[in-house]
């Protein structure tokens, strides 16, 4: 289990909500924000590996409707959304790379027949450098 607190102490119980903590938390690791325009929905696994969450259709319709362009989901979500360009990815490290918060030196994902990334050293986060202590967050967004 992960605990996140943020401001406000809300309360989440979604699994569908695991994909955009790890991006978040991934982000943060990276000092790199996640595009404005970007929308995240999917269960993580014990293994890196993600699931469909509940109703992914009508949440990415409602997406699309409040003017995100971009989506990255499962490999198990539903069919395209008109107006919502849909990136389906199988595990939490390649949803890194896709959302762009992957170092350079990162390995890229497989081929469908050949290994998957699976865990999160796969996605850097092995090779982040540590943060200084008198680091503050990039709060600035472009």
């Amino acid at each position: 289990d992960v605990f996140a607190s943020v401001v406000g102490g809300v309360k989440l119980s979604d699994p569908g909500a695991d994909l955009a903590i790890g991006l978040a938390t991934a982000s943060a690791v990276y000092d790199r924000p996640l595009p404005a325009d970007l929308v995240v929905c999917g269960e993580v696994g014990l293994g890196g590996e993600l699931r469909q969450a509940a109703q992914t259709k009508r949440r990415l319709q409602e997406a699309a409707r409040l003017g995100f362009r971009r989506a990255i989901v499962p490999t198990s979500a539903p069919d395209s959304i008109p107006g919502l360009r849909v990136q389906r990815v199988g595990t939490i490290a390649e949803a890194i790379i896709h959302a762009g918060l992957a170092p350079n030196d990162a390995p890229r994902p497989k081929s469908a027949s050949g290994p998957s990334l699976l865990d999160s050293a796969h996605a850097g986060f092995a090779r982040a450098p540590p943060f200084p202590r008198n680091h503050a967050p990039n709060t600035s967004r472009t």
